[in-house]
């Protein structure tokens, strides 16, 4: 990834933005694992994968630990805050779509909470 990065390495990206919050607040695969209902080790296959399609390093490992090295802590704040922004959206539009017709908001999942 070194320059820019490519279609394939941000697609990748992209998809891997849950996984990549749930590692660096779990601090291990095994926890991310339980947190996203996957294997411990696809959640390391994943990582790898992702680290392979974007050329570089996210994570420095122990064997206990799991930790974001500079790069991956530039990644995993801008995960949390593109989650984040994507949880306010979906409030926001599970708002408008209730005062539109409240039965229609039924099906986007849409609780008393918004």
């Amino acid at each position: 990834m070194v320059g820019s990065p490519s279609d394939a390495s941000l697609t990748k990206l992209v998809q891997s933005i849950t996984l990549l919050t749930a590692v660096s607040r779990h601090g291990s695969f095994a926890g991310a694992a339980q947190d996203l209902g996957l294997d411990p080790s696809a959640v390391s296959h994943r990582i790898r994968a992702l680290e392979a399609a974007l050329g570089l390093a996210l994570f420095d490992r122990t064997t206990r630990r799991v930790r974001p090295n500079r790069a991956g802590e530039i990644l995993c704040q801008a995960a949390n805050r593109s989650l984040d922004e994507v949880e306010r959206a979906g409030r926001r539009a599970c708002a408008e779509v209730e005062k539109l017709d409240p039965t229609f908001a039924s099906f986007f999942a849409c609780d008393e909470n918004g």
